[in-house]
């Protein structure tokens, strides 16, 4: 009995932190779903549903936060030093708000909204207003509360709101199984008001809410305002508390639905209680605010509508791999924000936010009832839990979320529906957005005016290329393996093996063909720059066999976005193409590389009716009852069966896509017929084609399945490829792309490692970049910026070009008698230059992709130092968390990524070490960590070093610290400093 006992209360225990991310109101209604669910014996499905209740809203809004987040942003832990004092105030508020039978629904930056509840509670709306009433007259009596005094020059304060009326919430969304509240209550809208008619500790009582208790208090009417401004009490009502609620094991999957996936990750491996589920990092920040002339449509758009809408900015934030910070319905409209940069970091994150707010805006601009303004910002913020240990959520605090949200105001108040960015967002998308430069602006918070840019919307592929002409040649350090790839072209495209000799039996590597290539290498190597400059050589002609149209390029056709298929879009839009061309000539011709580009141009015009039209001639009368298989990428108008079953629908469309690339290759009359192929009983004439399928890791499960069909399960159709080569970077594979490379890998007859650059190669890529501007002539490089380059790069291509670059424009290396050297009244500075943000996003696109435990093993990996054993690993990490359980695991995880490497050293106390592959990684991790997190660390760190010295000097006689006990006192010092930085 205690052994169960026991693992009920650890059971129960797990869900606390879990409990702490949710309104009470809405647990109570999950256990009544939990009960009827029980009463049906039905499976846990949550789906979208309304819920009425009458309720009485406490609004505090927190005056002063904006001076205060930008004074800390000139701090090096602002961000983190704002999260403290947000945490300590918060922390305050919530207890008093429980203490008095409230509920917290949502924390906002800046602001809190309680509510307390009627029928839920089993009280009257009178009862309901008295409790939030007495909550708010004991939070302003709190005189460190009402007036927060953070510092001699900053002070928070508060302005109180109470609107009490009916309630309708909204639980929406559903993408990925997590749903969004939405409540809305006319009460909300007579906030908008109210509040800004307080002064500092002063409660505002609207006029709907001061009838209920009139007789029960001393108000006056605000002049020219139909509000009360409470005075007193004339009968002090009972305080009161939340119903209590019992929560068990049975109801964990019933909140999982109400938490957004990364925090569940944190609650997964006991993280969710620590400050380690915090951090700072670079993000693209959103807001989106949703307004209406008559704000009662807001709410009268119903259920349907809203939960319409959540499902779009789902799709389309999770598509670009974000996260969704809030959704919520306060006194000014509908509010969204959304961050680009978390869970997963990308050196693209500014083009991803404005990618996901053009599709937002689309949304939002096809109802003619709503204005809508948004915002975009980039820049460092807290990410992490706010409030305390019985209400949190997950939010972004930092002088960027800030800047984001006056954006947005902007935006709103200009009377258009606009995207209006800040210079970082501007400066880091403007290749592949097309911008407006608008007039500088005085920004509340900002000394200075800043500029900002007007979204106009994405460029076309030809519009990048251009703008992209000139800018970078391929590093003449690659142009041997340029060639040598190109020779494997030729000597395979130009092979005569016989069509209809297939065994399914053999392997590629027996049969010979397709000739399979695979490139491997870090992100930043050169991948994407090599393949670009072979495809210039096939469209200039200059690779034998090959023409423009004869090699495809299988990757997303949007990078940054998960779709379906999206890898085979490319190739289906240059089969309709060539379809559309065929049909305008009867010319069995040549197509010029003029003729294809003018070809795709006109294509990219075609309306969805136009491709329809396409479509429909490649398929037969058999295959076109399945044309709607086409409708979700070509937005085609196919018919549809009713009642279409699911897994059916996935068939269908692998083997209709399948045999309508066959029957595609067919129009290419212009390429070499080498025979004709059996695919499903049918015979199609061969074109043979080449396949370069790039940036495998971010592959969507159905271009897989295709590409599996096409390339394994059809023996026939493999005929139709000459050659086929992989690129990627392992590092970041996993999943089903995980195993595709290893079967590519183990079949493939060439390798093309993408190894580090040497001294030698590192030297001739910084001449390459610093002579591709006219005022230089270099020819040498010294020696000691050779081998500072190479350290701080670790041989990365796009490293070393970047921060050359930084040095160039910093002006820390100059030009004299055509060398290259550093300047010398900068030579102490040297060390100090901080890493491009576009290079630390490339490490952290690493670190993120890791699972949460490996995350957490290498950033406290980071606080010991470049050099660590696990033994230190396992005394600092808290003993509680998932992590602590494995850590040699963990370690041998960042070992097989690359992150770490096994030395040949000892520790002092004769232990196996460890170190980091290179310094730039472990200052990046380092550099994700609050300052808190570290300082802890280390502490911990000095009195094990302690111990184990103490133990020493007791056996073996110490009395003096030699060189071997050097880590002792680098802890002591770390921890000094740590210490000294936070009473700073």
């Amino acid at each position: 009995n205690g052994t169960r006992e026991d693992e009920e209360s650890g059971k129960l225990q797990s869900l606390v932190p879990m409990t702490s991310f949710l309104p009470t109101h809405l647990m109570k209604h999950l256990v009544k779903k939990e009960e009827r669910r029980k009463r049906l014996k039905g499976n846990v499905i949550y789906e979208s549903e309304e819920l009425k209740e009458e309720v009485c809203i406490l609004f505090i809004d927190i005056s002063g936060f904006t001076r205060l987040t930008e004074q800390l942003a000139k701090d090096k832990h602002g961000a983190e030093n704002l999260s403290k004092i947000v945490n300590r105030f918060f922390k305050k508020l919530i207890a008093k708000i429980i203490e008095f039978g409230g509920d917290i629904e949502r924390m906002a930056g800046d602001a809190l909204i309680s509510t307390f509840w009627t029928t839920s509670e089993g009280c009257t709306m009178e009862e309901a207003i008295n409790r939030a009433l007495l909550c708010a007259y004991n939070i302003t009596r709190d005189i460190k509360l009402r007036k927060y005094k953070v510092s001699n020059k900053n002070t928070l304060t508060l302005h109180i709101g109470l609107a009490a009326g009916p309630c309708s919430i909204y639980h929406i969304g559903g993408v990925e199984d997590t749903f969004w509240r939405l409540c809305f209550s006319k009460a909300l809208d007579d906030l908008s008001t109210a509040v800004g008619e307080s002064d500092d500790g002063e409660i505002v009582i609207t006029n709907q809410t001061y009838p209920f208790i009139e007789e029960h208090i001393k108000a006056k009417e605000i002049i020219n305002s139909p509000h009360y401004l409470f005075e007193s009490f004339i009968d002090v009502p009972n305080h009161a508390h939340l119903k209590p609620i019992h929560i068990g094991p049975e109801h964990e999957e019933w909140m999982r639905y109400f938490i957004d996936n990364h925090s569940l990750e944190a609650i997964d491996n006991n993280q969710a209680s620590t400050e380690y589920m915090s951090g700072i990092k670079l993000a693209s920040n959103v807001f989106v605010t949703i307004q209406c002339e008559d704000k009662s449509v807001l709410e009268k758009s119903g259920l349907s509508m809203w939960d319409d809408l959540m499902g779009h900015v789902q799709q389309s934030v999770y598509s670009y791999e974000g996260v969704i910070g809030n959704f919520l319905n306060d006194e000014k409209g509908v509010l969204l924000f959304c961050a680009f940069g978390h869970p997963k970091m990308h050196v693209n994150d500014p083009y991803r936010a404005i990618r996901c707010a053009l599709e937002i805006a689309e949304h939002l601009s096809s109802n003619p009832y709503f204005t809508y303004g948004i915002g975009i910002s980039t820049g460092k913020v807290f990410l992490g839990s706010c409030g305390s240990h019985d209400r949190r959520d997950f939010s972004f605090l930092g002088d960027s979320v800030n800047l984001a949200a006056r954006l947005m105001k902007i935006s709103i108040e200009s009377n258009h529906s606009h995207i209006i960015t800040d210079e970082a967002t501007f400066s880091k998308s403007k290749v592949e957005i097309a911008f407006t430069t608008l007039d500088p602006v005085a920004v509340k918070g900002k000394e200075h005016e800043i500029p900002i840019y007007r979204v106009e919307g994405k460029k076309s592929d030809f519009e990048i290329e251009a703008d992209l002409q000139g800018r970078s040649s391929l590093p003449t350090v690659r142009t041997n393996l340029l060639h040598h790839i190109e020779e494997t072209f030729k000597q395979f495209i130009q092979s005569d093996y016989p069509v209809a000799t297939f065994n399914p039996n053999e392997t590629i590597k027996e049969r010979g063909y397709p000739m399979i290539s695979v490139m491997d290498g870090k992100s930043g190597s050169g991948k994407s720059h090599l393949f670009s400059n072979i495809l210039g050589d096939i469209m200039n002609g200059e690779v034998d066999g090959f023409t423009s149209h004869n090699v495809f390029m299988l990757k997303p056709v949007d990078l940054d976005r998960k779709v379906p298929f999206s890898y085979f879009k490319q190739w289906f839009d240059s089969c309709l193409a060539i379809i559309e061309f065929m049909g305008h000539t009867s010319d069995q011709m040549e197509i010029t590389i003029e003729m294809w580009i003018d070809l795709m141009k006109k294509y990219n015009a075609f309306t969805p009716q136009h491709k329809e039209s396409l479509i429909a001639k490649v398929l037969d009368a058999d295959d076109m009852e399945f044309g709607y298989v086409f409708n979700d990428i070509y937005n085609t108008t196919f018919p549809v069966p009713e009642n279409l079953d699911k897994e059916q629908f996935a068939r269908c469309q692998i083997q209709i896509f399948k045999r309508f690339l066959c029957t595609s290759q067919g129009y290419l009359l212009f390429a070499k017929h080498k025979g004709s192929i059996t695919v499903d009983g049918r015979s199609y004439p061969v074109n043979r084609c080449s396949v370069i399928l790039e940036d495998l890791q971010y592959m969507d499960d159905k271009s897989r399945e295709l590409f599996e069909e096409i390339f394994f399960s059809t023996p026939n159709l493999v005929n139709m490829t000459t050659y086929l080569v992989c690129s990627t970077n392992k590092d970041l594979l996993e999943g089903g792309n995980l195993k595709l490379f290893e079967r590519l890998d183990k079949e493939a007859s060439h390798k093309f490692p993408l190894l580090p650059l040497t001294g030698v190669e590192t030297k001739q890529l910084m001449m390459d970049e610093v002579n591709q501007k006219e005022e230089y002539d270099v020819s040498e490089v010294a020696s000691d910026l050779i081998s500072y380059m190479t350290r701080k790069s670790n041989g990365n291509a796009q490293i070393a070009s970047l921060f050359t670059h930084k040095l160039l424009e910093n002006r820390f290396i100059v030009e004299e008698d055509n060398v290259l050297k550093v300047r010398e009244k900068m030579r102490e500075e040297l060390e100090d230059v901080s890493l491009p943000a576009s290079v630390s996003a490339l490490v952290l696109q690493r670190i993120d992709n890791l699972d949460p435990n490996a995350k957490l093993v290498i950033k406290i990996a980071s606080i010991i130092g470049m050099k660590f054993t696990i033994e230190r690993l396992e005394d600092v990490i808290p003993n509680d968390m998932t992590a602590a359980r494995a850590v040699p695991n963990h370690v041998n995880t960042l070992i097989s990524k690359g992150f770490v490497n096994i030395i040949d050293e000892r520790s002092f106390d004769g232990k196996k070490m460890y170190a980091f592959a290179n310094q730039i990684t472990r200052d990046i991790a380092y550099d994700t960590l609050l300052d808190d997190q570290a300082k802890t660390v280390h502490g911990e760190l000095a009195c094990r070093y302690v111990d184990i010295f103490m133990l020493k000097r007791k056996t073996k006689g110490y009395t003096t610290i030699d060189a071997q006990d050097r880590p002792l006192v680098t802890a002591i010092e770390m921890t000094a400093k740590h210490f000294a930085a936070s009473r700073a």
